[in-house]
């Protein structure tokens, strides 16, 4: 059953939905080399650098080393562990990209996320609370998402079809940029859910 809480989610969801097909799109662009670095790190809407600033991670990355960041990243999604984010967040330590030299599992799950948003869940403090999850090793927090997904099947499926045509709008510039997009928007939705701290299981 759809609740005002719902409703508020949903509208979160629509509010942030081009911003963060753009985020993914431009990503894959770059990935390409069809959108340059120099343009790719600056403070603009739809960049690299905006990206880790709107996700509220740019705290994470050592000043100025953003370009090293990104240069890591394509190297990394070109490897075997393109997905595993715990190695890649040790992978950022190891280079001394993150403050503190700390491991910076969030930053490391957005980054990964905008390569591969079918299977990738941004972690984050509110994601964990919402899951009641304490610590901070993501392959253990994606198989909560996974859980709560599954829990909440019903629930999701049935507020994303009462806004049908509003995200069908959205996605009009995108359908050719992605391959199951309906992958994309669940994700996405799913992501609002546990920003906001819904914890239902209607299964």
């Amino acid at each position: 059953m759809t609740t005002i809480k719902h409703i508020q989610t949903l509208g979160h969801f629509l509010a942030n939905y081009n911003s963060d097909l753009n985020y993914i799109s431009n990503f894959q662009t770059n990935k390409r080399l069809d959108f340059s670095d120099e343009n790719y790190i600056k403070k603009s809407v739809g960049t690299f650098y905006k990206f880790l600033i709107e996700f509220k991670v740019i705290r994470n990355v050592r000043k100025d080393k953003t370009i090293e960041v990104l240069n890591l990243t394509r190297q990394w999604i070109i490897s075997n562990e393109a997905n595993n984010v715990d190695k890649f967040a040790s992978e950022l330590k190891l280079f001394e990209l993150t403050q503190d030299k700390k491991t910076m599992v969030s930053l490391a799950s957005k980054i990964l996320f905008l390569n591969n948003p079918y299977e990738i869940f941004p972690l984050d403090i509110r994601a964990k609370a919402s899951l009641s999850y304490k610590s901070n090793i993501y392959s253990d927090f994606l198989i909560l998402v996974q859980d709560f997904i599954y829990k909440n099947e019903n629930l999701i499926n049935e507020c994303l079809s009462n806004v049908n045509r509003l995200y069908s709008l959205i996605e009009y510039d995108y359908n050719s940029a992605f391959e199951n997009i309906d992958i994309i928007r669940k994700n996405r939705f799913v992501d609002k859910l546990l920003w906001n701290g819904l914890k239902e299981e209607t299964k």
